[in-house]
């Protein structure tokens, strides 16, 4: 009971400040109701638990008001008794209505945006290729390897890939762009499967 007189007192302060309170007031005061609250729900346990013992278990009985019957007057014609009243049977309740089922509609479908297709010749490319070409055909410079496959890309045919090849590459060996069992023929086959597949 003490904690309840505490906590009311500080209901009254907490009111009395007003908007002044802080968050820490606000916190404290529900942590300190949380208490009281479960100080009640143990008394209230207590006190339930007391008054469902049999009479026998309970320490003192229940002091029970005395029966005094009533005074009959003398000249009171005698009750006459009450019919019993008709016991009818209850009228049917309606059953009651069940709920109708919820139909959801349809999620709308979800749209993914799909990027453009790219097309870069460096797909078809594999690890071991690239560095061969690299290695063979730029001679390690790998600034005119990409500069090379970026050109590649910007072309609309094998044929003015072939042209832009001609005007601005010249491979570290130039026969091996022309001997068909080496490496510069294997890069111009590249290319051609990268136009062909666009």
């Amino acid at each position: 009971m003490q904690r309840i007189e505490m906590l009311l007192q500080k209901i009254s302060e907490l009111s009395a400040k007003g908007e002044k309170n802080t968050a820490i007031d606000i916190d404290l005061m529900l942590d300190y109701v949380k208490v009281v609250y479960a100080d009640l729900l143990e008394w209230r346990g207590r006190v339930v638990f007391t008054h469902s013992l049999p009479a026998s278990g309970r320490t003192a009985a229940t002091p029970q008001p005395a029966q005094v019957p009533e005074p009959v007057a003398e000249n009171t014609p005698p009750a006459v008794a009450e019919p019993e009243p008709i016991h009818e049977a209850p009228a049917p309740q309606p059953e009651p209505s069940k709920p109708e089922p919820i139909v959801e509609a349809p999620a709308p479908p979800v749209v993914q945006y799909v990027p453009p297709q790219t097309y870069d010749i460096r797909n078809n490319i594999g690890i071991n290729d690239k560095y061969l070409f690299m290695s063979e055909l730029f001679g390690n410079d790998r600034e005119a390897y990409e500069k090379a496959l970026d050109a590649i890309n910007k072309c609309d045919s094998y044929s003015e890939a072939l042209e832009w090849m001609n005007e601005h590459v010249l491979f570290v060996n130039e026969g091996d762009a022309n001997d068909e069992n080496n490496t510069g023929q294997l890069f111009y086959d590249t290319i051609s499967s990268f136009f062909s597949e666009r």
